[in-house]
């Protein structure tokens, strides 16, 4: 498992323009204010697995989460569920995945 860094930044702006999600995860944040972190965490991530439910949106995702998983883009579609839940889980904690993605859509918006 890696941490998230920088390239990741940008890969993950471009998953979320291809999934059209910058504004659903803003919307999302502005409307969860009082939800913890670990609450707001789980909204977001349910809501880009339902955005990447398109095929051009999953192979993306597989494209992002190949770093941080260890695993080439490839693989991630061959993974037992169990372990792609367990993987998503160690790769980041639900803090850093909210701060990843608040921090991703503020840059494309504009907005702090």
């Amino acid at each position: 498992m890696s941490k998230l860094r920088t390239a990741d930044v940008f890969i993950g702006i471009r998953l979320l323009k291809k999934l059209g999600a910058v504004e659903l995860i803003k919307k999302i944040t502005e409307e969860s204010k009082d939800l913890t972190a670990d609450e707001l965490g789980k909204k977001i991530i349910y809501a880009l697995l339902d955005a990447a439910t398109e095929e051009q949106g999953e192979a993306e995702l597989y494209k992002f989460l190949s770093h941080p998983f260890g695993v080439p883009a490839d693989q991630i579609a061959e993974l037992d569920p169990d372990v792609f839940l367990q993987k998503l889980k160690d790769s980041a904690n639900l803090r850093e995945w909210v701060d990843f993605f608040q921090h991703a859509v503020s840059m494309l918006t504009g907005t702090t």
